[in-house]
C-alpha cells in the first residue's frame, strides 16, 4: 500500500473517486430511490418501502465506500507532503517534487470545488 501511496497521481485519484462514490450515495439519499433497470426486464424503482434491505445496502455501501476513498487519499495527501519535507541530506529523497505535489493538491481542490458549486 505504501509503494501505491508513494507517487503523486494516486492521492487525487482516489480523492476525487471517493467524491463521485459519496455525491452518488448522498444523492440516492436524499431522492429516497433509485431505477434499477436489468438487462432483460422492466424498469424498477428500488426505495425503502419497495425493497428497503437492497435500498439501504446500495445507498450506505455507496456513502461508506466513498468516505473511505475520501479518507484515503487525504491520508496519500498528507504523506506526500511529509514526504516531499525530507532533509537535504538524507538518504529517502523522495522521487518527486514539490511542483508535482503542489499540482496534486490543486487537482483535488480543484475536484473538491468542482464537486461542491455543481448545480444538479
Amino acid at each position: 500500500m505504501q509503494r501505491l501511496l508513494a507517487y503523486p497521481v494516486v492521492a487525487p485519484f482516489v480523492f476525487i473517486f471517493g467524491l463521485v462514490f459519496s455525491q452518488f450515495g448522498y444523492a440516492y439519499l436524499k431522492r429516497g430511490s433509485f431505477q434499477y433497470t436489468p438487462q432483460h426486464g422492466t424498469a424498477q424503482i428500488i426505495s425503502p418501502t419497495t425493497n428497503g434491505a437492497l435500498y439501504w445496502a446500495v445507498t450506505g455501501g455507496l456513502l461508506a465506500v466513498g468516505l473511505l476513498l475520501i479518507a484515503i487519499g487525504v491520508y496519500a495527501a498528507v504523506c506526500l507532503f511529509r514526504a516531499s519535507r525530507v532533509p537535504q541530506g538524507a538518504h529517502d529523497r523522495p522521487r518527486f517534487s514539490v511542483f508535482t505535489f503542489a499540482f496534486a493538491m490543486f487537482i483535488i481542490v480543484f475536484a473538491l470545488i468542482t464537486t461542491l458549486c455543481s448545480h444538479h
